[in-house]
C-alpha cells in the first residue's frame, strides 16, 4: 500500500493555489510574533503641543521624541510640522521624557506621565531652550531624524537591527527608504546612486559594494543628501540637477581599529559560497577589502563593478517576464554562475587635508553555463514564420579594473581632479545550437546546426582632468574639462555551421570559417565652462565643447582549407576594414536664475558634426556634415521643505555606429544575416521629463512621480528581408514616427508609526516603433500597465516581514499583421520575513509565487519558489552564527520571459539554479574593542 505524504503546503495549494504557500508561512510567523509583540508598551496614551522659539515664531520639522524612564529607551517620534505642533499616540501607561532636538542639540526635555485617570498631556507651548531634569539620567539625546537643508539625517541608534546586520538592513528601517530584492535602495522615491563613508567614495559608484558589505554595528548616521551634480560643485552655480547619495558616518571607535566579516559555506549538489569583508579605518584613512568564490549566482557588487546574480545569499526567485520593449525583469540571469571576485579600496587625505586621494581596485572571474530553449515567431507581410531553436552555451568572463581620483585645492580659488581609470576583459564564449524554422501550414524552411568558438580581449582606458578657478566676485568661475579615452578591442571567431534549406529546393550548405575582428579608437573631449552673475539671483554661464574620435574596424574571414586542414581561404566578401573619424563643435549658453522658491535655466547650443568614413579595403570615402540646434530648459520648484517638482526639456543627436555605417556582411548566423548602410543620417531626439516628489516629515509619508516624453527623427532601424527559406538579411534605414512615454508613480504610508508601511507602486509604458520587413512599413505600439504593492513590517531586532504582490498587463499591436496583435499578463506575489529569538536562533522564509499567462503553448506557467533557513548565534558575543538553508525548497524554479519586438516575438525558457542545502559559518571580525583593551593595558603598565 502507497503511502500518502500531506504536507501544510499541500492543504493550503489545494483550495487556493500556489498563493497559498505564501499565506501559509505569513500566518505561522505572525502566530509566532503576537506574544513579541504584544509586549510593545502601547495604550490609549497621547502627548502634544506646540514648539515655538524665544521670538515665539515656530520650531518648524525639530524632532519631538518619547522616552521611557528610567532607562531612556526610545519609545516612539515625529517631526513638528510647519507650524510647531506635534503629537504623539499609543502610548501606555508609564512614566516619560519628551525631547525636542533641533540640529543635534537637546534644546528641550521635560517629564511626563501616562495614568489611567490623565491619559492625555498637553504640554501646551514649549519655548526651545537648554532645559534639564534633575535626577533624571537620559540617554542617546540625539534625535532620530533632523532636517537640515537638503539632508535627512538618521541617528542608526534609534533603528534597532538584528544581530551581524549589514548596511542594507539598516537602511530597511529607515522611514522614506526602500531596498528591493536585488538590492536597489531608493529613498523618498528616487534611486541613489551612490554610497559614501565618511564624506569619501566607497570603491566605485555602485551603491550594492557599500549596503551589502559595511555592518551595521560601525554605522553612527545615515544622511540622506540631494547632492549637487559635478557641473555645479565646479562652477559654485546650482543647475537645478540633483542625484540621491547616501553618506555614512561610521563611530568614532571604528577609526581606531579593523571590523568585518568571513563566511564560508559547503551545501549539495556540490554548492559552495565564500565571502570576505575586511576595513581598517584610521582618522581620514580608510583601507577596505572584499572578496568571495561560490557556485550559487551570488555576487555583492554589480556586474562589471557589482551585482547579485541572485539565488544563494539573495534566496531570490528566477523570473525574467516582459523584456524588451515591455520591459520587466527581477534582474537576475540566467544559468548556473561561479563566481570568483575581490576588491580593494583606498581613502585618505594629502598635504594637510588639502587634497584627497580615492583609489580602487575590482577583480571578477565569472563562468555561466546556461541553455537556452525558444520559440520566436517573425512577422511577413502575408502570414509569418515560426523558428524553434535550442542553445547550449559556456561563457568565461574575467574582468580587472582600476580606478583612481585625486581632488586637490591648490589654494582657496583653484581645484584640479584627476579621474583615471582603467579596464581589461577576457571573454571566452562556446555554444552549440540548433534551430529549424516553419512556414503557417507547418511545412519546414530550414534547420541548422551550428558549433561556435569566441575569444576576446579588450582594453578601455580613460583619463578625466578637471580646473575650477573662482575670482573674487562671487558667482564668477572659469572651468575646463579634458578627457581622453581609448579601447582596443580583439576577437578570435571559429563559427562550423551546417545549414539545410527546403525550400525553393533542398539544399545543404556547410560553413567553417575563422573571423578576425579588431576594433581600435583613440578621441578626447575639451570643454570650457564659464559663469558671470548678472544679480544676486541670476547668472549667466557660456560653455564650449570640442570632441575628436577615431575608429578602426577591421574584420579579416577565412574560409577552411580542407587540403590542409587550416582556415587560410580569405573570404574577401566578408572581409573590410573601415575607419571613422567624428569630429564636433557646440557652443552653448545658459541663463540661471535662483529664487528661494523656485530655480529655472533657459538655454540652447549649436553643434556641427563632421564624420568622415573611409572604407580602407575599397579606397571609398563617405563623409557627411551635420548641423544641429538644441534648446533646453529646466525648472524647479520647491512647494516646501520636502516637496518638489522639476521639469526638464533637452534635445541630442544620436550618431550612427560604424557597425551600421560599414557596408559589410556579417554572417555570423548564417540564418540571420546582417550589413550595414553608409548613407545612415543622424538621430535627432527630443525629451521632455517631469519629476515630482512629496516627503512629509511629520507623518512619513511620501508621494512621487516620473513621466518621460520623448519623441525621435530619423530613427535608425531595421529592415529585414525574409527569403522563401527563411534566411534573413537585415539592413540599416531612417525613419520617423518614433514616440516613446513611461510614467512611474508611487506612495509610502506608515500605517502604525515607522515600523509598519505601505509602499504602492503604479507604471504605464507605451513605445510606438517602426521597421520594414520585405520593405512594407511595420508599426508597433507596445502597452504595458503594472500595478505594485509592498508591506513592510518591522519590530525591534526581532521580527523584519515584507509582503509584496505585482500585476503587470501587456498588449502588442503589429500593423502589418494585426491578427498577430497579443497581450499577456505577469502577477507576482512574496513574502519576506525573519525572526530572531532571545536565545539567539534566527528563521527566515523567503517565498515568491509567479504566474504569467497569454504566452506560446508550452511557456505559460505557474509555480512557487520556497526558500527558507535556520541560523544560531554563537560565542559570548555572538559573533559567530552557524546557518542552514533550502534554496528552491519546492524543486519549482524556471525562468520564461517574452520579448516582443517590432518585427518579432519571441518567448525563451532558460536553464536556472534549482534546490539545494547549504550549511554555513559566518563570523564577524571586530578588532576594535581588542585594541582598546590593549591600549587599556599599556596605560596600566605604563603608569
Amino acid at each position: 500500500m502507497q503511502k500518502n505524504n500531506i504536507s501544510l503546503y499541500s492543504v493550503f495549494k489545494a483550495p487556493f493555489g500556489g498563493l497559498g504557500a505564501v499565506w501559509c508561512v505569513f500566518l505561522l510567523f505572525f502566530l509566532l510574533s503576537i506574544p513579541a509583540y504584544s509586549q510593545t508598551p502601547k495604550g490609549k496614551g497621547t502627548v502634544k503641543g506646540r514648539a515655538v522659539f524665544a521670538d515665539k515664531t515656530p520650531a518648524a520639522f525639530a524632532t519631538a521624541s518619547v522616552r521611557l524612564l528610567p532607562d531612556s529607551s526610545l519609545v516612539s517620534y515625529t517631526l513638528t510640522n510647519e507650524e510647531g505642533y506635534f503629537e504623539l499616540k499609543n502610548l501606555a501607561k508609564g512614566d516619560y521624557l519628551i525631547n525636542i532636538n533641533l540640529t543635534g542639540s537637546a534644546l528641550f526635555v521635560k517629564a511626563f506621565s501616562i495614568t489611567d485617570t490623565a491619559p492625555n498631556a498637553d504640554l501646551g507651548v514649549v519655548t526651545i531652550e537648554e532645559f534639564t531634569v534633575k535626577g533624571a539620567v537620559v540617554k542617546g539625546q540625539l534625535a532620530p531624524v533632523e532636517i537640515k537643508q537638503d539632508t535627512v539625517d538618521f541617528d542608526a541608534k534609534a533603528f534597532k537591527t538584528k544581530p551581524n546586520a549589514n548596511l542594507e538592513d539598516l537602511l530597511k528601517k529607515l522611514p522614506g527608504v526602500e531596498v528591493a530584492k536585488d538590492g536597489t535602495v531608493k529613498a523618498q522615491g528616487e534611486t541613489v546612486k551612490k554610497v559614501f563613508v565618511d564624506g569619501k567614495p566607497f570603491f566605485t559608484d555602485d551603491p550594492k559594494t557599500a549596503t551589502k558589505n559595511l555592518p551595521a554595528s560601525m554605522i553612527e548616521r545615515v544622511q540622506v543628501i540631494d547632492q549637487l551634480s559635478d557641473q555645479s560643485q565646479m562652477t559654485g552655480v546650482d543647475d537645478g540637477n540633483r542625484e540621491k547619495v547616501i553618506n555614512i558616518t561610521t563611530k568614532k571607535d571604528s577609526k581606531k581599529g579593523g571590523f568585518g566579516n568571513v563566511l564560508v559555506g559547503g551545501g549539495t549538489n556540490e554548492r559552495y559560497e565564500s565571502n570576505l569583508s575586511y576595513n581598517r579605518f584610521r582618522d581620514n584613512r580608510q583601507l577596505s577589502i572584499i572578496g568571495g568564490a561560490n557556485n550559487v549566482n551570488t555576487q555583492n557588487f554589480t556586474s562589471g563593478g557589482g551585482a547579485n546574480f541572485g539565488g544563494g545569499g539573495g534566496m531570490g526567485g528566477n523570473i525574467q517576464s516582459l523584456l524588451g520593449n515591455l520591459g520587466g525583469t527581477n534582474n537576475t540571469p540566467n544559468g548556473i554562475i561561479k563566481a570568483l571576485s575581490g576588491g580593494l579600496n583606498y581613502n585618505d587625505q594629502i598635504n594637510n587635508g588639502a587634497g584627497t586621494i580615492s583609489a580602487n581596485y575590482l577583480f571578477n572571474d565569472v563562468q555561466t553555463d546556461a541553455f537556452q530553449d525558444s520559440k520566436r515567431q517573425n512577422f511577413l507581410q502575408n502570414g509569418t514564420i515560426s523558428t524553434f531553436s535550442d542553445n547550449a552555451n559556456t561563457t568565461k568572463a574575467q574582468n580587472h579594473r582600476l580606478n583612481f581620483r585625486l581632488n586637490f585645492d591648490l589654494d582657496s580659488s583653484n581645484t584640479i581632479r584627476f579621474i583615471p581609470n582603467l579596464s581589461v576583459t577576457t571573454n571566452k564564449y562556446d555554444a552549440l545550437s540548433t534551430s529549424r524554422t516553419v512556414n503557417n501550414e507547418q511545412n519546414q524552411l530550414n534547420n541548422a546546426n551550428t558549433l561556435n568558438d569566441n575569444k576576446s580581449v579588450a582594453l578601455n582606458f580613460s583619463h578625466r582632468m578637471q580646473y575650477r578657478h573662482k575670482f573674487k566676485k562671487r558667482g564668477r568661475t572659469f572651468s575646463t574639462d579634458f578627457t581622453f579615452t581609448g579601447t582596443s578591442q580583439n576577437g578570435d571567431n571559429f563559427n562550423d555551421a551546417s545549414n539545410n534549406f527546403s525550400l525553393p529546393i533542398i539544399t545543404n550548405i556547410r560553413i567553417r570559417q575563422q573571423s578576425v575582428q579588431e576594433n581600435h579608437s583613440l578621441g578626447y573631449q575639451v570643454g570650457v565652462s564659464y559663469t558671470e552673475p548678472v544679480s544676486r539671483k541670476r547668472s549667466l554661464e557660456f560653455n564650449y565643447n570640442y570632441s575628436s574620435a577615431n575608429s578602426a574596424t577591421g574584420r579579416r574571414v577565412f574560409d577552411f582549407n580542407e587540403s590542409i586542414n587550416t582556415y587560410s581561404n580569405v573570404n574577401t566578401n566578408l572581409t573590410n576594414t573601415f575607419d571613422n573619424d567624428n569630429n564636433s563643435h557646440r557652443l552653448g549658453t545658459n541663463l540661471i536664475t535662483q529664487k528661494l522658491k523656485y530655480n529655472y535655466s533657459l538655454g540652447f547650443a549649436v553643434q556641427t558634426v563632421s564624420l568622415d568614413n573611409h572604407n580602407v579595403t575599397t579606397n571609398i570615402n563617405y563623409k557627411r556634415d551635420f548641423f544641429n540646434i538644441f534648446p533646453s530648459a529646466q525648472f524647479r520648484y520647491n512647494f516646501g521643505k520636502n516637496r518638489r517638482l522639476i521639469l526638464n526639456y533637452n534635445g541630442r543627436t544620436n550618431q550612427p555606429s560604424s557597425t551600421q555605417l560599414q557596408p559589410v556582411v556579417d554572417n555570423s548566423n548564417p540564418l540571420s544575416v546582417t550589413t550595414g548602410n553608409p548613407n545612415l543620417d543622424r538621430e535627432v531626439i527630443n525629451t521632455l521629463r517631469a519629476n515630482y516628489s512629496s516627503y512629509n516629515m511629520t507623518t512619513f509619508r511620501s508621494i512621487f512621480g516620473f513621466m518621460t516624453v520623448s519623441n525621435t527623427a530619423n530613427k535608425i532601424v531595421t529592415n529585414t528581408t525574409i527569403q522563401p527559406s527563411g534566411r534573413q538579411i537585415t539592413e540599416y534605414t531612417n525613419t520617423n514616427g518614433i514616440y516613446n512615454l513611461a510614467a512611474f508613480g508611487g506612495m509610502g504610508i506608515p500605517l502604525v508609526g515607522n515600523s509598519f508601511t505601505l509602499n504602492l507602486t503604479t507604471n504605464v509604458l507605451w513605445n510606438r516603433n517602426k521597421s520594414f520587413i520585405n520593405n512594407n512599413e511595420n508599426i508597433t505600439n507596445n502597452y504595458t500597465a503594472g500595478q505594485g504593492v509592498r508591506l513592510n513590517w518591522n519590530y525591534k531586532e526581532s521580527l523584519d516581514l515584507a509582503l509584496t504582490g505585482n500585476l503587470s498587463y501587456s498588449v502588442a499591436e503589429y500593423s502589418l499583421q494585426a491578427q498577430n496583435n497579443v497581450n499577456f499578463t505577469t502577477a507576482t506575489a512574496g513574502l519576506d520575513v525573519t525572526y530572531t529569538f532571545k536565545n539567539g536562533i534566527i528563521l527566515a522564509v523567503d517565498v515568491d509565487y509567479y504566474s504569467n499567462s497569454g504566452l506560446s503553448a508550452g511557456f505559460n506557467q505557474e509555480y512557487t519558489i520556497l526558500n527558507g533557513s535556520i541560523a544560531k548565534q554563537i560565542f559570548k558575543k555572538k559573533n559567530g552564527e552557524l546557518r542552514l538553508r533550502v534554496y528552491d525548497g519546492l524543486m519549482q524554479n524556471i525562468s520564461i520571459n517574452r520579448n516582443a519586438s517590432d518585427t518579432f516575438i519571441q518567448d525563451t525558457s532558460n536553464m536556472v539554479l534549482q534546490r539545494y542545502f547549504m550549511l554555513s559559518f559566518r563570523y564577524n571580525i571586530n578588532a576594535i574593542a581588542q585594541q582598546q583593551a590593549q591600549g587599556n593595558n599599556n596605560q596600566r603598565r605604563n603608569r
